[in-house]
C-alpha cells in the first residue's frame, strides 16, 4: 500500500500479481489542512535524524533557531516543487523569515551527533552530523505550520539526500 501521511489515503500498489503504478501527492493543501491539528502558539519539533543546518555562516551545535529551520525549509521545499513537481513558488519569503525571527526557543533538548559514511564517488570517508532531539519554540507560529508540517516530510538541512534532517512536529 501507498499513503499519504498527510491525508492517510491509502492507494494498492500490488494487488499480488500486478504493480500498480500510483500516485499520492502530498499537496500544499494536505498541509493545510493537517496543520489545523496543532497549536498556533507554542510547537514541539524533533529531529529524528541529524538536522545540519547553516545560518547566517553559521553552524551551531546546539539546536537551530527557528529562523534558521524556516529559512531551511524555504530553500529545500521551492526547489524540490521545481524539479520534481515543475511548480515555481513566487512567494516573497523575506518576509516571512524576518517574521520567524520573532519565534523564541522556549526548551532545547537536542544533542549533537555524528558518525561517518564511506564515499565510494569520492573515494574517503564524510561525516554525517547535526542535532538530534526536541526543541520546543513558542510565538506567532500559525502562518508557519504548514511548512512546518509539509517539511517533515522532505527533510531539512544538509545531507536531506541521506534521510538526515528528518523531523516531526507536535
Amino acid at each position: 500500500m501507498a499513503r499519504n501521511p498527510l491525508t492517510g489515503e491509502d492507494e494498492e500498489v500490488f494487488d499480488g500479481e500486478m504493480v500498480k503504478n500510483r500516485r499520492l501527492p502530498a499537496s500544499w493543501e494536505d498541509a493545510v489542512q493537517a496543520a489545523r491539528g496543532l497549536e498556533g502558539d507554542r510547537l514541539q519539533v524533533e529531529f529524528l535524524t541529524p538536522a545540519f543546518m547553516k545560518f547566517r555562516g553559521e553552524v551551531s551545535p546546539e539546536a537551530p533557531p527557528f529562523t534558521a529551520l524556516v529559512q531551511g525549509l524555504l530553500i529545500r521545499l521551492p526547489m524540490l516543487s521545481a524539479v520534481h513537481c515543475g511548480e515555481i513558488w513566487r512567494e516573497h519569503f523575506r518576509a516571512l523569515v524576518e517574521r520567524a525571527a520573532e519565534v523564541e526557543t522556549v526548551r532545547d533538548e537536542t544533542t549533537w551527533a555524528s558518525f561517518r559514511r564511506y564515499s565510494s564517488f569520492r573515494g574517503k570517508s564524510e561525516p554525517l552530523e547535526g542535532v538530534v532531539g526536541s526543541e520546543e519554540y513558542a510565538g506567532s507560529l500559525e502562518e508557519f505550520l504548514p511548512l512546518l508540517v509539509i517539511g517533515a516530510l522532505a527533510h531539512v538541512g544538509k545531507r536531506a539526500v541521506f534521510a538526515l534532517g528528518r523531523a516531526s512536529c507536535s
